[in-house]
């Protein structure tokens, strides 16, 4: 076990832990972009993760291929930005931008496999039929970093972006407010 406070290689392989009071990034070799919630727990592959607890945002606009895989659902990633979590023994999958391809682990028939688009979440227990429906409004727990309008920033900006919509735009992409 090696506590990390800065910046470190990952191994292919290893399991990547939060603790209760922080949260975590992680690029994979794939190109996507993961942040890690607090109390959350996955094995981190070249661009494959499996998320065994707590909860990840996945920003996989610009990258390969990128596979999560939970104990119910083995989800595709490409060009696609998505919220996976853990929650009472069931995954819940939010996607943001793009579209996601699943397959339930351990179930067969209608429904077993599929595509989750933007502005879907899919539920899904082991063993059981995944559940897909609209999300009116999704519960950002990354405070603001999960932003699928545009692609992870990689160098300080000299002009900062807001964006809005009014409160009854739910569903709406949001409007460039800039600050000068």
């Amino acid at each position: 076990t090696e506590q990390v406070a800065g910046r470190a290689r990952v191994e292919t392989g290893a399991t990547v832990a939060t603790g209760a009071d922080g949260r975590g990034s992680l690029s994979l070799d794939s190109g996507a972009w993961l942040l890690v919630d607090r109390s959350s727990s996955l094995v981190a592959e070249l661009g494959r993760v499996q998320l065994d607890a707590g909860r990840i945002w996945v920003d996989a606009s610009q990258s390969e291929e990128t596979v999560i895989d939970t104990a119910a659902l083995h989800l595709v990633a490409h060009d696609a930005a998505l919220a996976v979590a853990i929650e009472g023994g069931e995954t819940v999958v939010y996607v943001g931008a793009g579209e996601v391809a699943f397959t339930a682990v351990g179930a067969a028939g209608e429904g077993a496999e599929g595509t989750v688009a933007q502005g879907e979440t899919l539920r899904a227990a082991a063993g059981q039929a995944p559940r897909l429906a609209p999300e009116a409004m999704w519960d950002d727990w990354t405070g603001g970093l999960a932003d699928p309008a545009r692609t992870r920033l990689r160098s300080v900006e000299p002009l900062g972006v807001l964006s809005g919509r009014r409160l009854d735009e739910i569903g709406i992409a949001r409007t460039p407010l800039p600050v000068r």
